[in-house]
């Protein structure tokens, strides 16, 4: 039998087992650290993950108030940062198109930007 501690840093309760490789006293603690170690070295993924789920979450708000066309003002006063899709589904001299969950968002013009759900044969 080995004796080591619980290698999360949150938790760090002795550990009596048989197994010299096991780290952790369970799934949760192991889980729990990963997420810790994540949350330093990854803090940037991890905010543009939530940034992105946001604007997912606004453009569906929009699309159950049937709000096809809105202005970048409007996106920008409910919270939507354009910052997080620096590459285009697709573009053209007219327009850019950007990909949020199943929406896409064209950027018509300067000012204004049009919400439509994309078909399963353009994913």
């Amino acid at each position: 039998m080995i004796k080591i501690n619980c290698c999360n840093q949150r938790c760090g309760k002795l550990i009596i087992t048989d197994d010299s490789r096991k780290k952790y006293c369970n799934k949760r603690c192991n889980n729990q650290a990963n997420y810790i170690y994540k949350l330093k070295v990854n803090k940037w993924e991890i905010d543009l993950i939530k940034t992105r789920n946001k604007n997912i979450k606004i453009i569906e708000y929009l699309v159950n108030k049937n709000i096809f066309f809105v202005s970048k003002n409007e996106l920008k006063i409910l919270g939507f940062d354009f910052e997080v899709s620096n590459i285009p589904l697709f573009s053209d001299k007219e327009y850019k198109v950007f990909r949020y969950g199943n929406y896409g968002l064209k950027i018509i013009s300067q000012s204004v930007c049009e919400i439509f759900l994309i078909n399963k044969d353009e994913k």
